[in-house]
C-alpha cells in the first residue's frame, strides 16, 4: 500500500497564526512587566515619602509623637516585666542571655558587609573603605588617640613610622596632608606647631621638636644644626636608667620566686589562673601568712635590707593567700532563718522601687516592740503588752503586698533537718537525719506573715542573747579582786585534715573534741584575759569525762595565778 499524503492550507495557516499570538502576548506581558518595574517604588522610597508626609504635616506629626511616646512606654513596660521574668527564672535568663550572643554575632556580620571590599589588582591585596563619613571633632580626636597609642614610644622609632607612613602614602593622601618635600610643605609643618613664634617655647613644642629630630625636615624645625647633631647623638647613646627600687627588686626576684615555691602549694583546678603581662599563669595558695614568709626569708637572707612593706609588694600576684574570713561558722539557726527572709523581702522591696521598706532583723524587731532606751519591758519580750506587737510589720509591709499581688514569688534557704535513709555494709537499712539547706519559695503575703510569726519568738531570743552579753561585760567590767571570770564550752567532734595528704585518705578522717576555756583575771592596772584548750582524743562527751577535763584546766588555772602573783 502506498502512503497518502494530504496537505491541509488552512490548519497550517492557523498554527501559525496563534503561535505568532502566543509570542507576541509574551513580549506584551514582559513589556508590562518592565514598565510596572520602573513605575513602582521601592520599599524604602515608600517609607522614606511617608516620614517626610508625618514631618511636613501638623496634624501626622502630632500623632507621630504619641505613638512615639506610647512605644517608649510599652517598651519601657516590657523591659521591666522581661528584667523580672528573668531573675525568677533561670532557665528563662539562659535563654536571653543565648539570644544575646546570637544578635551581638549577628550584629558584627552586618557590620562587616557595610564595608565596601575592593581588592586590589597587584598582590592579591583587599582594600577596606568605610562608606560613613568622618565627623571633623569627637570622632577625629578619638580615631587619633588610638593611632597615637599604636605608636611606638621612642623618639626615634616614632620619627622613622612616621616618615615612612608619610613616604609610602598615595599621591592623593600626600596632597591632603599638605606635607610634600616641597619647601611649602616645611612652612605648613612650622605654622602648625608654632615654632617660629617668638619667646620661650613651651613643653609641648620642644617635645614635637625632640621626637622630629629625626625625621627628614629636622634640619629645617631646628635653628642649629649642631645642637641637632649633639641631641641626636646624645640620645642614640643614652640608657634607660631603672631606680634603685626596681634595680633591687630585679636582683632579689630570683631568690624570692624559688622561696615563694618551696612555701606554696599549686593550685589543682584548671581555671584557678591569673593574667600577667599577657600570658595565664597559674595561682599559688601560700601556706602560711606573709609576715611568717618575711620571717622565714630573712632568716635564711640576712642581707635582705628591705622591710615587710617592700617584701609584700614584691610577691607576684598569682600566690594568693587562702581567704577563709568571709565563711561563717557556728551560726544560730534561729538567726540564719529569720535574716534569710528578710533579706529576701528586703530584694523585692528593690525590685519595686520601695527603698524605704528595707530593713535589718533587729529594726524589724524594734519595729515590734514599744520604744525603749536600753533594754525594752519584759511585758513587750513576751508579747503581752497590748500597746506593741507583730501585728504593726504586717501593716507597715501592706504597700509592698498590693504592688506584688499574687505575680512575684519570693525565693531563700532555710537550714532544716530532713529524714534520710541508707544501706549498710550489711544490707541492713538504717535511718537517719541530716541537716540541709532548703528552697523555699512563696508569695509576698505569706513571706510576711511568715517573718510577723517568727518575730513572736525572735525578739526574746535576741533580747537574751544581748541581755547576756551585756552582762558578762558589766562583770568583767567591775571584776573585784581575787575573782576571775571563766567561760567554757566544748564543741563536738571536730575532724582533723592533714597539710599534705594522699589520695586514699580522703574519706578516712580522724576527730577530737575541743574543750575551749576563756578566763579574765584581775590585775591591780588592768584586766588580763587567758586562753585555754584541751584538746582530747574522747570522743564519749560523758559527764565523768568533762569534770576530768575540767579539774586539768583548773590546775592550770592555780599554776597561772600563781605566777601571776608572784
Amino acid at each position: 500500500m502506498k502512503k497518502l499524503k494530504v496537505s491541509l492550507p488552512a490548519i497550517e495557516r492557523a498554527l501559525k497564526s496563534h503561535v505568532s499570538t502566543n509570542i507576541t502576548r509574551q513580549k506584551q506581558d514582559d513589556d508590562k512587566k518592565q514598565t510596572k518595574k520602573k513605575t513602582t517604588k521601592s520599599s524604602k522610597e515608600r517609607v522614606r515619602k511617608y516620614r517626610e508626609k508625618l514631618k511636613n504635616d501638623p496634624v501626622y506629626k502630632q500623632k507621630l509623637l504619641e505613638l512615639k511616646e506610647k512605644k517608649k512606654t510599652e517598651n519601657k513596660a516590657y523591659k521591666s516585666k522581661q528584667k523580672l521574668k528573668r531573675e525568677n527564672d533561670e532557665n528563662f535568663d539562659r535563654e536571653c542571655k543565648v539570644k544575646q550572643r546570637k544578635w551581638t554575632k549577628d550584629s558584627r556580620k552586618r557590620k562587616s558587609k557595610t564595608l565596601n571590599i575592593e581588592t586590589a589588582n597587584t598582590n592579591g591585596q583587599v582594600r577596606y573603605s568605610c562608606k560613613k563619613k568622618v565627623d571633623q571633632h569627637s570622632t577625629l580626636r578619638k580615631r587619633a588617640e588610638r593611632v597615637r597609642k599604636s605608636l611606638p614610644e621612642d623618639s626615634n622609632y616614632w620619627a622613622k613610622t612616621m616618615s615612612h607612613i608619610i613616604k609610602h602614602a598615595t599621591p592623593k593622601r600626600r596632597s591632603l596632608l599638605n606635607l610634600s618635600t616641597s619647601s611649602p610643605g616645611t612652612e605648613n609643618l612650622l605654622e602648625t606647631l608654632e615654632l617660629r613664634r617668638q619667646g620661650r617655647p613651651n613643653k609641648e613644642q620642644a617635645g614635637a621638636k625632640k621626637k622630629l629630630a629625626f625625621s627628614e625636615k629636622s634640619t629645617s624645625l631646628w635653628n642649629s644644626k649642631k645642637s641637632l647633631n649633639e641631641y641626636k647623638r646624645r640620645k642614640n647613646k643614652q640608657a634607660k636608667r631603672l631606680s634603685k627600687t626596681t634595680q633591687f627588686k630585679k636582683s632579689w626576684m630570683p631568690k624570692l620566686l624559688s622561696f615563694l615555691d618551696e612555701h606554696s602549694r599549686t593550685m589543682p583546678n584548671k581555671k584557678d589562673t591569673i593574667l600577667i603581662d599577657g600570658r595565664h599563669v597559674a595561682k599559688r595558695h601560700l601556706l602560711c601568712t606573709k609576715l611568717e614568709l618575711f620571717k622565714s626569708f630573712k632568716a635564711i637572707h640576712p642581707d635582705y635590707s628591705r622591710r615587710f612593706s617592700t617584701f609584700k609588694k614584691m610577691i607576684p600576684k598569682n600566690f594568693k593567700r587562702l581567704d577563709l574570713t568571709c565563711r561563717r561558722v557556728c551560726v544560730c539557726t534561729k538567726d540564719f532563718n529569720f535574716e534569710q527572709k528578710v533579706e529576701a523581702l528586703n530584694k523585692i522591696a528593690q525590685q519595686q522601687s520601695m527603698p524605704l521598706l528595707k530593713a535589718t532583723p533587729k529594726q524589724l524587731s524594734n519595729l515590734s516592740l514599744c520604744p525603749y532606751e536600753d533594754i525594752p519591758k519584759r511585758s513587750c519580750v513576751d508579747r503581752q503588752c497590748v500597746d506593741c506587737g507583730t501585728a504593726i510589720v504586717v501593716n507597715t509591709y501592706e504597700p509592698l503586698v498590693q504592688a506584688c499581688g499574687n505575680s512575684v514569688v519570693a525565693k531563700y534557704y532555710q537550714w532544716e533537718s530532713s529524714k534520710e535513709s541508707y544501706i549498710s555494709k550489711d544490707g541492713d537499712k538504717k535511718h537517719t537525719t541530716r541537716w540541709i539547706q532548703a528552697e523555699k519559695t512563696c508569695s509576698v503575703a505569706d513571706l510576711v506573715h511568715d517573718i510577723a510569726k517568727s518575730l513572736e519568738s525572735h525578739s526574746s531570743h535576741l533580747f537574751r542573747a544581748n541581755f547576756q552579753y551585756k552582762m558578762e561585760s558589766l562583770l568583767t567590767s567591775d571584776l573585784p579582786l581575787d575573782h576571775c571570770l571563766v567561760v567554757m564550752d566544748f564543741s563536738e567532734n571536730i575532724s582533723l585534715q592533714p597539710q599534705d595528704e594522699i589520695e586514699s585518705a580522703h574519706w578516712t578522717t580522724k576527730q577530737v573534741t575541743l574543750h575551749p576555756v576563756f578566763i579574765v583575771r584581775h590585775d591591780p592596772q588592768r584586766n588580763l584575759t587567758s586562753r585555754l584548750s584541751t584538746i582530747s582524743w574522747s570522743l564519749d562527751m560523758a559527764k565523768v569525762k568533762v569534770m576530768a577535763l575540767v579539774l586539768e584546766s583548773k590546775e592550770n588555772w592555780n599554776v597561772s595565778f600563781l605566777e601571776a602573783k608572784s
